[in-house]
């Protein structure tokens, strides 16, 4: 029987750059005879058998397929994509549990009476294959990279003010207040604003003043709060829009009160 002989090319594993590895290596042989003549322009049959662990290592994949060699006697094929003649997965082949070879046996007629044969091994390149899942997954952890450049200072979204002896506080007229604290809300959200103010007749402390407090937005009221006692304590949650101006403001029923401490936050909360 005339002997063939195989002349293998570069061991051609490419793994086309899409957004998943797909499960498959391009393989391509150049088919000699025993004349060292190339097999050109025909069909040939070719068995192909993942080794693993050396040259006469276990199978732990197996497939058959046919090609037709070019002008140059070179027969081009997708391992992964023939057909399975024994058990295996390709997609499932551990290729972190090396080392592994590829096996090629060879009918130049086409069909499936292989009379030549030839092992490689696979070198670096199919274990991209493994690097599709890491492993386990995630992969080590590697070295903590450089602390990177300090940036800008942001707005924050918290306002605070506080003050002792504000001063006399007005008589309420339906309009006049005295400011304890303003602020622009610097983003949009869910804010937490709360006011405490003490007044008194004199500095003397004497006697409770009916007092006001009231929560306006960009001029306009929003909440009002009466109090008769010298200690007075108000809390909201007020949803505001990037921009929005707050006011915190006090006031006497009566007049003739002095707020001798008084203060006011507001607080993204959301």
């Amino acid at each position: 029987m005339k002997s063939i002989i195989t002349t293998f090319a570069v061991l051609l594993v490419t793994l086309v750059a899409i957004a998943q590895s797909p499960e498959k290596m391009s393989y391509q042989a150049i088919i000699r005879d025993n004349a060292n003549a190339l097999v050109i322009n025909q069909s040939v049959g070719m068995q192909i058998s993942i080794l693993q662990g050396s040259t006469a290592g276990s199978a732990v994949y197996v497939e058959t397929q046919t090609s037709t060699t070019n002008l140059n006697g070179l027969a081009t094929i997708e391992i992964g994509t023939g057909t399975v003649v024994s058990s295996g997965n390709f997609a499932s082949i551990d290729w972190a549990n090396g080392p592994f070879f590829i096996k090629t046996e060879t009918d130049p007629t086409g069909g499936s009476t292989y009379t030549i044969s030839g092992v490689s091994q696979l070198l670096s390149v199919p274990y991209a294959l493994y690097a599709k899942t890491s492993g386990n997954g995630a992969g080590p952890v590697g070295p903590q990279g450089p602390a990177g450049a300090q940036g800008p200072a942001g707005t924050p979204d918290f306002a605070y003010n506080e003050s002792y002896d504000v001063g006399p506080l007005p008589a309420y007229d339906g309009v006049t207040y005295a400011s304890v604290l303003t602020m622009t809300a610097p983003s949009s959200g869910l804010y937490w604003i709360s006011m405490h103010t003490e007044t008194y007749t004199d500095l003397n402390f004497t006697g409770p003043v009916a007092s006001l407090s009231a929560i306006f937005i960009n001029g306009s009221m929003n909440d009002q709060f009466s109090q008769n006692v010298h200690q007075h304590e108000i809390g909201k949650s007020i949803t505001l829009v990037a921009g929005d101006i707050v006011e915190l403001r006090c006031a006497s029923n009566v007049g003739g009160g002095r707020a001798v401490r008084s203060f006011g936050s507001i607080q993204k909360i959301q």
